[in-house]
């Protein structure tokens, strides 16, 4: 199988409305800029869309930044000025609703913030636009905080109860410092809903598919020979459940290969052997290769939307995931299945109902359709859509 490419592009009409509409001054508030992830790459989409915009953020690492970030004006909270901050920024929590109200955004008609770190919590002018899009609601605040509380020591715990209770009433309150928010999947609109009482749009978050275009298989060995294999792709860490994706295939007897690194390493590599193998590090011919030329990607955590699934699709790669999280907004009949329980027994029962399913039932143009659907240009004309949208109510009320 070869990676899928598609050219779309946003009507122009859309850009001559926009601006006609555009404000004068926009901003981007960004939770940190310390690596590339999905985060980041949605960041990319809306320079794009702002090509004068200024991003806020508490700490930047500017060596990992590309050039279509690295370009626009980078203003920081005093967090940056803090040693050591670009590696241990987590540990800074409790100080970012502080270094956040003290950013001065009078001078901006627009402002959007990302958020999955604090971002939203930054005060406006009155009569300007705040539109959030969220990645989630902070979860280790909310329904994680229980686990990260049981894997903390003694001296965490006693300072973590106290201050995530303040970042919980701080995280509400600004809430409604939004005028509009937008979600990445359904499960995060409802994480929005029960957490911070607003409703929200659901706007997909954009997939690189120019980074997906088609990659020849030359030089690539697989290190199970001929023999088809599984494959996960994902950091390893215990959310993401990669034990349930080895687990299932050491009960069946199936190949499967995990790409990725993370905390989780040394206890999974313990099943490392003739049917489990391991890449740490792998680059982004090695992972297109890989995905090309497994039977299906294993999906087994919840996660808040996943583009890993969309990265597998526009391989042509049918999924196997957990019915859970995003991956009810990302995966159809034509492009996978899911398993219903997380447990190693419900993922391979899964797996061997795959395995009847003839291979030509994967069809080429179902996985172009679906996932054309996430293209970034389509992320960009939604967006659009959104702001001039809300740009219109504002100007009328």
């Amino acid at each position: 199988m070869s990676c899928l490419t598609n050219i779309s592009f946003v009507p122009l009409y859309f850009y001559f409305s926009f601006a006609f509409s555009m404000p004068q001054k926009v901003a981007i508030v960004h939770y940190w800029l310390t690596n590339m992830r999905g985060g980041e790459r949605v960041l990319e989409a809306l320079c794009e869309l702002f090509p004068e915009a200024v991003i806020f953020t508490n700490v930047v690492n500017r060596k990992i930044l590309p050039a279509s970030i690295a370009k626009h004006e980078i203003r920081t909270t005093f967090i940056q000025k803090i040693p050591g901050s670009q590696r241990h920024y987590q540990k800074l929590l409790p100080l970012m609703p502080i270094a956040l109200e003290q950013l001065d955004l009078s001078e901006f008609d627009l402002v959007i913030s990302n958020e999955s770190g604090p971002a939203k919590g930054v005060i406006t002018r009155s009569d300007a636009l705040h539109v959030c899009y969220c990645f989630s609601p902070m979860r280790y605040l909310w329904d994680m905080y229980p686990e990260y509380l049981k894997t903390s020591n003694f001296l965490i715990r006693l300072f973590m109860v106290p201050c995530f209770h303040y970042l919980r009433l701080w995280d509400v309150s600004t809430a409604n410092r939004v005028d509009n928010f937008l979600t990445i999947s359904h499960a995060v609109k409802a994480r929005v809903k029960r957490w911070w009482k607003r409703d929200s749009e659901v706007l997909y978050p954009p997939i690189d598919l120019d980074r997906l275009e088609a990659t020849s298989d030359d030089g690539f060995v697989s290190p199970f020979g001929d023999e088809p294999y599984y494959v996960y792709l994902g950091a390893l860490v215990p959310y993401k459940r990669v034990d349930l994706a080895v687990e299932g295939c050491r009960t069946l007897g199936k190949n499967l290969l995990v790409i990725g690194n993370g905390s989780e390493f040394k206890k999974l590599n313990e099943f490392s052997g003739n049917k489990i193998k391991f890449i740490t590090n792998a680059d982004d011919k090695l992972v297109k290769q890989a995905l090309s030329n497994a039977k299906a990607l294993l999906f087994p955590g919840e996660e808040d939307f996943g583009i890993v699934v969309l990265e597998a699709m526009a391989c042509q790669t049918p999924v196997i995931a957990y019915r859970r999280g995003g991956a009810i907004d990302t995966v159809t009949e034509d492009t996978g299945l899911f398993f219903l329980k997380p447990t190693k027994e419900s993922l391979a029962e899964a797996i061997a109902k795959f395995e009847n399913i003839p291979e030509n039932f994967w069809k080429k143009e179902n996985f172009l359709e679906h996932v054309n659907k996430f293209s970034k240009e389509n992320f960009k004309k939604q967006f659009l859509e959104v702001v001039l949208k809300q740009l219109e109510e504002k100007k009328n009320n």
